[in-house]
């Protein structure tokens, strides 16, 4: 089961997101006042958690913001390196949406950064194939011409 820190100032649509999440059965959900970047999984933070949490405690990959579409706050997710982004006025869906979809990347990550016994050799291109074969063939007879 995955963890969900939620970081929402607003009550009431923290509260309608952590419901719907524990209702799917797959997340241990944890409503927090800042995020704990110790506990594994994905982070969901408000603008205001945002402005409170230092930089040095987020793992951009980690954080689905829901912030206002305004220039000043997309700047700062911009520059805090967020990929994940929802807006304030959107759907709780919309955010569980995007939640699934950082903890899908996390996952995926996780699965790229652990290779399987024997598999040390790492995966060539179909160029780098070709090289390695015309490097191996033998060198061809030149004739003369004239």
């Amino acid at each position: 089961m995955e963890t969900i820190q939620l970081a929402i100032d607003d009550r009431s649509y923290s509260t309608a997101l952590r419901e719907m999440l524990l209702r799917d059965g797959n997340w241990d959900v944890l409503c927090v006042e800042s995020p704990n970047p110790a506990v594994g999984g994905v982070i969901v933070l408000d603008r205001f958690s945002l402005e409170r949490t230092p930089p040095s405690m987020l793992e951009a990959e980690r954080v689905v913001l829901i912030t206002r579409n305004v220039p000043d706050d997309l700047s700062r997710a911009w520059e805090a390196g967020i990929v994940s982004l929802v807006f304030d006025n959107d759907p709780v869906n919309t955010v569980a949406l995007a939640i699934m979809a950082a903890g899908l990347r996390l996952a995926e990550d996780a699965r790229k950064s652990v290779r399987p016994i024997g598999a040390a050799r790492r995966a060539k291109s179909p160029i780098a194939d070709r090289l390695d074969k015309c490097a191996q063939a033998p060198p061809r007879e030149s004739k003369p011409t004239g």
